[in-house]
């Protein structure tokens, strides 16, 4: 079993914390917060982590290999907090954990125009391979930055699979497809809502 601090976590999301894996430094362990638990039974609980695994494993399947744009996903692990789901850390050369989209573009530096092409590939490569996302936020995504703090490469880290009753998008490719260019042309116009250093470096969308 691993034993995790409860109040060492790195990330607190809105229904899990994250802990670095004590026993790799290249892990990350995603385990349900205490306070959200008292509802849920076991099967509801963990329907995230079992969509994540499945999307995960069907991705790196089509491609032959892991994805460099979506966070591995390595299994479940028991620790004394509860099941944990076993993740990449998204790290820069430094080893520390990237800043999610979310915080580089509050940042005063952030060169939107590479993060938006980055963000359009992301979109593109899962048009192409029929990957499967919900919950769209910018902290779900990390940006992995040169020495110069520019963009190299954005990785989702949350928001892996389907979570509906009927998962159509993950049986029809073609409806994943539609839905993928929705959420683009929304997820972009949302930054530019949230974040005014967006908003000035970008012309008004279509």
């Amino acid at each position: 079993m691993v034993r995790l601090d409860p109040n060492q976590y790195l990330a607190k999301g809105g229904g899990r914390l994250v802990f670095q894996h004590p026993q790799n430094r290249g892990l990350l362990i995603k385990v349900h917060r205490p306070d959200r638990l008292k509802n849920d039974g076991p099967e509801r609980r963990f329907r995230a982590e079992l969509a994540e695994v499945n999307q995960y494993t069907r991705l790196a399947t089509r491609l032959g290999h892991c994805p460099v744009n979506v966070a591995a996903i390595y299994g479940l692990e028991d620790t004394n907090m509860g099941l944990g789901l076993v993740v990449e850390k998204v790290s820069n050369g430094d080893g520390e954990l990237c800043m999610t989209l979310r915080h580089y573009l509050q940042c005063g530096s952030a060169d939107w125009e590479s993060a938006e092409k980055l963000i359009r590939e992301f979109f593109a490569f899962s048009r192409v391979y029929g990957v499967v996302l919900r919950d769209l936020r910018a902290s779900n995504f990390s940006v992995v930055v040169n020495q110069e703090g520019r963009p190299l490469r954005i990785v989702l880290i949350d928001g892996l699979g389907e979570l509906t009753l009927i998962p159509l998008r993950s049986k029809s490719m073609f409806a994943n497809r539609l839905w993928l260019l929705a959420a683009e042309r929304d997820f972009l116009r949302s930054l530019t809502r949230l974040y005014p250093s967006v908003a000035r470096a970008t012309p008004p969308f279509n």
